[in-house]
C-alpha cells in the first residue's frame, strides 16, 4: 500500500515553544529527532504538526536525514506553512474518520507514514478550510515532487548545477558554516517538474531574497563602466555586522551562455577570489575525469596575461595583508552529476589554483591512458576541497592583496563583454 505524509505532535512543552517559535519568526529550517522505518535517508515528504493533537497548526516539506541518536534519524522541516490551527475534529467530520491515530508523538519518535487515500483527504480538507493558502500548499507538494526529476535540458541542468553551487559557495564564505547555505537553497522551486522554464538558479529562490532590478539603477558600486542594465537579479543577506551583496549578470541570451562564474570579494581583506567552473565526464570505469580542451587554455592564458599585469609583490603592512597565496584566480572542477533540484549540499570537487592548473595542463603535467591531457582526483592530489577552499578565503588566507584588488575591476569589466554568466559575491562591514 502506498504510503505518504506524516502527522507529527510536539508533545514536550518545553520542545512545543520551540518549534512554535521557529515556525512564527519564520525560520525556514528546523530539525527534530524522530524514528520513522519506512522512510529513506535525504528522502522529502510533508509533515502535518501539532502542538496539542486538538489542532494541525503547520504543514511543511520534510526530509530525513542521518542517524543523531539510537535509532532515531535528524528530520528537517522545510518550508513551513501556518494554517492557522485547524480543528482536528473538523476534519475528522470532514473525513468521516479519526486522524488521531495516526499521531507520531515527539516525545516517543516513533510512527508511520499515512495511507495515500488518507494524505489525498487531508490535503484536499485543508485546502477547503484554507483557500487563501492553497497557492503555497502546492509549492511544498510540487517540491516534494521534484525529488525524483531528472531536466532533460542538459545546457540548463548544467548552468543551474554551477549557479547553486557558486550561491552556496558564497554564502558559506560569508557566513563560516553551512546554515545560511541550506536554509536559502532549501528555498528553491519550480512550477514545472518537467522542464526549467527559467533563465538562471535565482528566479526559483523564495521572493524574500531577491530584489528587483529597479533597486539597480544605478552605476554598480559607482565603477565606471559598469552599467546597472546588467544586472539580472540582487539579493542581501546580513550576518551580525557583516553584509553579503550577491549580484546575477547575464548580458547576452542564455544559449550563448556556456558557463558561470564566480566573483568573491571579500571587503574585510580587500581581497578578491575569481573561480571558472569546469564540469568533470563520468567514465565507463564510475570514475570522474576533466579533459582540458582549446577553450580551457584560451581561458588559462587570459587568466595568466592579466595576473601577470596586476602582480606585485605583497608588501605587509598590517595584519590583514598577509596571504599564504596572492593569486586570486581559481578553477574549481566538478563532477558532473546532474542538476539536484532540492539538494542543498554543495558539489564536491577540485579546486585548483591558477599555478596548480597550469602545471596539470604543461607537458609535465598527468596524462591519460593515450596520452592526452586529463586531470581526475587520482593524478591530481594537490587540490582544496569545499571545506579547506572556504576556510582559506572567509579567512582571508588566499586571494588578491590590496595592489592586485584595485586593479581587478577592470576584468570584471572584461567578463563583462563577454558570454559569460557572473555571480559577483561582496562582503562587507555594515
Amino acid at each position: 500500500m502506498n504510503k505518504q505524509g506524516f502527522l507529527i505532535i510536539f508533545d514536550e512543552s518545553r520542545r512545543n515553544d520551540l518549534i512554535k517559535s521557529y515556525a512564527d519568526s519564520k525560520i525556514h529550517i528546523f530539525s527534530e529527532a524522530l524514528s520513522v522505518e519506512d522512510w529513506k535517508i535525504k528522502e522529502y515528504d510533508i509533515a502535518f504538526l501539532s502542538f496539542d493533537m486538538e489542532t494541525i497548526d503547520y504543514i511543511s516539506l520534510a526530509k530525513k536525514g542521518s542517524r543523531v541518536v539510537t535509532s532515531k534519524n535528524k528530520v528537517e522541516f522545510i518550508d513551513i506553512i501556518d494554517l492557522h490551527s485547524i480543528s482536528i475534529d473538523s476534519i475528522n467530520q470532514k473525513m468521516k474518520k479519526r486522524i488521531q491515530n495516526y499521531f507520531i508523538k515527539s516525545s516517543q519518535g516513533n510512527g508511520e507514514r499515512l495511507t495515500q487515500k488518507t494524505f489525498e483527504d487531508l490535503i484536499k480538507i485543508i485546502k477547503e478550510l484554507r483557500p487563501n493558502l492553497c497557492e503555497d500548499i502546492n509549492i511544498i507538494l510540487n517540491k516534494k515532487n521534484l525529488m525524483h526529476t531528472h531536466f532533460n535540458d542538459s545546457i540548463k541542468t548544467d548552468i543551474f548545477l554551477q549557479e547553486k553551487d557558486a550561491l552556496g559557495t558564497a554564502l558559506d564564505i560569508f557566513s563560516g558554516s553551512n546554515k545560511l547555505r541550506n536554509e536559502v537553497l532549501q528555498s528553491w522551486t519550480t512550477t514545472n517538474s518537467d522542464r526549467l522554464e527559467d533563465n538562471t538558479f535565482f528566479t526559483g529562490l523564495k521572493k524574500k531574497y531577491l530584489s528587483e532590478e529597479d533597486a539597480l539603477q544605478h552605476d554598480l558600486f559607482n565603477w565606471p563602466g559598469m552599467s546597472a542594465t546588467h544586472i539580472k537579479g540582487q539579493t542581501t543577506f546580513t550576518n551580525k555586522n557583516n553584509r553579503l551583496d550577491v549580484f546575477y549578470a547575464n548580458r547576452n541570451a542564455l544559449e550563448k551562455t556556456v558557463g558561470v562564474d564566480l566573483i568573491y570579494f571579500n571587503m574585510k581583506y580587500d581581497s578578491f577570489i575569481l573561480i571558472q567552473y569546469k564540469l568533470m565526464e563520468k567514465e565507463n570505469d564510475g570514475s570522474f575525469v576533466y579533459r582540458p580542451n582549446k577553450q580551457f587554455d584560451e581561458e588559462i592564458n587570459r587568466m595568466n596575461t592579466f595576473n601577470a599585469r596586476i602582480t606585485s609583490s605583497n608588501n605587509i603592512k598590517s595584519d590583514k595583508d598577509m596571504r599564504l597565496n596572492n593569486n586570486g584566480f581559481m578553477m574549481k572542477l566538478t563532477p558532473n552529476k546532474g542538476f539536484e533540484a532540492l539538494g542543498n549540499e554543495l558539489i564536491s570537487g577540485m579546486y585548483l589554483t591558477l599555478d596548480y592548473a597550469n602545471f596539470l595542463i604543461s607537458p609535465n603535467g598527468p596524462k591519460g591512458k593515450k596520452g592526452g591531457r586529463l586531470i581526475s582526483y587520482d593524478n591530481a592530489p594537490r587540490y582544496l576541497n569545499n571545506s579547506d577552499f572556504i576556510r582559506l578565503v572567509n579567512q582571508g588566507w588566499i586571494g588578491t592583496n590590496t595592489i592586485q584588488s584595485n586593479k581587478i575591476k577592470d576584468l570584471i569589466k572584461e567578463f563583462y563583454e563577454t558570454n559569460r554568466a557572473i555571480i559577483f559575491a561582496r562582503e562587507h562591514g555594515l
